[in-house]
Parts: C-alpha cells; sequence; structure tokens
C-alpha cells in the first residue's frame, strides 16, 4: 500500500491495514502531519514488511519507538522517516 497526500490516514486507518493485511510487505504513508500521532501499532504487530515509508508523519517522535519497530519487523530493508522532526536528543 502506497498512499500520497494522505491527510485522511489516521492511527485507526493503519492499525486497520495492518491487522487486516498480515503479509503485507511494502507500506507507505506520506503528508498525513497530524492524525497519525501514536506508531506503537507498527511494534503490537509482528510485520512482514521490507519497506516502510512514514515521510511527515509525525508519529515518530522518539529513538525507543524507531528501534522498536526496527527490532519486531526482521524483514525490514527500508525505513524512511525523513521528514518527522526527529532531533538529536
Amino acid at each position: 500500500f502506497y498512499f500520497n497526500e494522505a491527510h485522511w490516514i489516521t492511527d485507526r486507518t493503519i492499525s486497520c491495514i495492518l491487522n487486516s493485511c498480515s503479509n503485507l510487505r511494502c507500506l507507505g504513508i506520506l503528508a498525513s502531519r497530524e492524525k497519525i500521532k501514536d506508531a506503537t501499532t507498527l511494534v503490537q504487530t509482528h510485520l512482514k514488511l521490507e519497506y516502510l515509508d512514514f515521510v511527515y508523519v509525525m508519529a515518530f517522535r522518539n529513538d525507543s519507538l524507531i528501534v522498536a519497530i526496527i527490532r519486531s519487523s526482521p524483514n525490514l530493508k527500508h525505513f524512511n522517516i525523513s521528514g518527522n522532526d526527529i532531533g538529536d536528543e
């Protein structure tokens, strides 16, 4: 799945997609800004994702969540979270 200008995508939408598509390999969501606030669904679901693209989503605000997503997705080859105001803290 790839959603561009995804202003309508919410936390619930992502949860529904992940729970309905257990063999999902690619998920791209761009520019949802303030609608997605909690990316923990990505950690709670054991994913087969190889490609994860969350540009300008704002759900990735801390390093521990990013590390948890990487650890829970052993097949992940591409993880793009640019434009999410992540600092060097």
